[in-house]
């Protein structure tokens, strides 16, 4: 099922479908098919690379932001993984354009909203050397002062599925109590929260690192000019939609 994902996350890419018809255009024979592929692979670039009509679809699909209440605290916020990488050659981590995950999680400990923090994540790819995200995280909360025995890990997980399977299981082993923050990715909270209820865990929903802005949505002339960025956000838009319906259909 991992391996299906991951093959099934490089099909959803728009530039693919693109390229695809403008190959099958100029392989054609027949005139009529030709200009049919030519206009359709041409209609779709000139979509996939509008930033405006992926910004406003991302916007209505990301979950609102949510402001916690004075006192409001949970024993622990579940920190899903994507926003730190490993670099073998100088042996180092990066965090990338989802670090605000690590910074809210941060932030909440600091201020006493979460007692513990979750770590969940190895890595996700099938390319590289797999290295665990969660404990190369824990490394960094180390760094930063926050003691062991507020770091929980569960290092074995490569997709959402699989975080909130193997984390639900750590918790009923501790017997800890919810319901738990669940901090992640707006764009990627619907799918994730999906998952996680359905294991049976109670969460309530922390959304940060958001790609669109209701502010960045308005209108720019900027925006319907050609862009690789609007290309990135329709495929993490079409990743997150399509993962969410998966995850529907298959209740």
């Amino acid at each position: 099922m991992f391996l299906i994902s991951k093959i099934l996350g490089i099909l959803i890419n728009p530039i693919l479908w693109v390229a695809l018809l403008a190959i099958v255009a100029i392989v054609a024979r027949k005139p009529k098919w030709k200009r049919f592929l030519l206009i359709s692979a041409t209609s779709l670039f000139v979509i996939f690379t509008n930033g405006w009509i992926p910004t406003k679809l991302t916007l209505a699909w990301q979950t609102p932001q949510v402001e916690l209440r004075r006192g409001e605290n949970y024993q622990a916020g579940i920190l899903l993984g994507g926003y730190l990488g490993h670099d073998d050659n100088d042996g180092r981590n990066y965090f990338n354009a989802a670090s605000d995950r690590f910074i809210e999680t941060v932030r909440l400990y600091k201020n006493g909203n979460i007692g513990k923090i979750i770590l969940s994540g190895s890595s996700g790819s099938i390319w590289k050397k797999p290295f665990i995200e969660a404990e190369n995280a824990r490394s960094v909360l180390r760094e930063i002062g926050v003691p062991d025995q507020d770091i929980i890990l569960e290092g074995r997980s490569r997709n959402t599925m699989e975080n909130a399977l193997y984390v639900k299981a750590i918790l009923d082993s501790m017997q800890m109590e919810g319901p738990y923050l669940l901090i992640t990715s707006a764009l990627h909270m619907p799918r994730a929260s999906l998952l996680f209820e359905r294991s049976g865990l109670q969460i309530r929903p922390f959304p940060c690192a958001y790609m669109v802005t209701p502010q960045s949505a308005e209108f720019e002339p900027d925006l319907i000019i050609p862009s690789a960025q609007a290309i990135q956000l329709w495929t993490l838009l079409f990743r997150e939609v399509i993962g969410y319906g998966v995850a529907r259909w298959k209740k």
